[in-house]
């Protein structure tokens, strides 16, 4: 690509490999990030009035040890997506990294945290964290830089990294049996500090040892009136199912009280 592809996005392109011998200046440097080149293409479909669009493209990034190059580059297998359009929004593209997760059989619970990618808008967009380790970005693109770029719709992107993933894949079938049983669900509304993410929470309510807990998933977050300072309104909707039999108000009762004693002794979080 061209070197001009990398200054708007805050890229350093002296970080990037030249070519000895390029076809052109546009073509002279080697990708360390395929975002520009996505957004490129969403500009282009958006000038020809093309309004609505999903782009995936599937390529390496060029990453050097070091500068100036003595060695080859780590190269690295790179997803990167782009969503645009009505009813395209952050939780669209979640959930298509997520699908995407699922049809390669991630075995890894994914984790979220905030991104602080200067391309990206500041409290729309996430890194993708697998076992520990960052598994690529996703969510709106900066919109100073969308205004900056010619681009007056909204764009979500997610550059992902492969081979993380590919290292959290179970490529071995399993079996759950379907429960005969109704499932029980409880929502829980909880006071917690502004720093604390969805993450953090959704582990630990996963890890309080709580029999017969089928999912966990986050519904609303409030910040506003009638809080105490520094903190927020977090709501989840825990379902819990037995396999051999029907759970009573007495087992749900015992399992959230579980629950609620490890959130207040680990994270200080408290029911509202």
């Amino acid at each position: 690509v061209s070197d001009k592809f990398f200054e708007p996005y805050g890229m350093d392109a002296e970080q990037a490999i030249k070519l000895k011998n390029p076809l052109g200046e546009d073509f002279s440097l080697m990708r360390t990030s395929l975002v520009p080149s996505m957004v490129n293409v969403v500009a282009k479909n958006l000038n020809k009035n093309n309004n609505d669009g999903r782009f995936f493209e599937c390529a390496p990034v060029y990453l050097p040890k070091a500068m100036p190059l003595t060695e080859l580059p780590d190269e690295r297998k790179t997803i990167c997506i782009a969503l645009y359009g009505e009813g395209e929004d952050f939780f669209t593209l979640k959930g298509v990294v997520e699908g995407l997760l699922d049809a390669l059989k991630c075995d890894v619970e994914p984790a979220y945290v905030k991104s602080e990618k200067t391309y990206m808008h500041p409290t729309r967009a996430a890194e993708l964290v697998l076992s520990g380790k960052n598994a690529g970005c996703f969510g709106e693109l900066n919109p100073i830089l969308a205004e900056k770029l010619g681009i007056d719709k909204r764009v979500y992107v997610a550059e992902l990294d492969f081979d993380v993933i590919a290292q959290s894949v179970n490529d071995k079938t399993s079996f759950k049996a379907i429960a005969k049983y109704p499932s029980v669900e409880r929502d829980l509304a909880l006071l917690a500090d502004v720093e604390l993410t969805n993450a953090q929470i959704i582990e630990c309510i996963k890890t309080s040892n709580v029999k017969n807990m089928e999912s966990v998933e986050i519904f609303d977050v409030y910040t506003g009136a009638n809080l105490p300072a520094g903190k927020k309104s977090m709501a989840y909707r825990i379902k819990f199912t037995a396999l051999d039999r029907t759970l009573s108000v007495e087992d749900v009762e015992k399992y959230v009280n579980k629950i609620l004693r490890n959130l207040k002794e680990r994270l200080n979080i408290e029911i509202r």
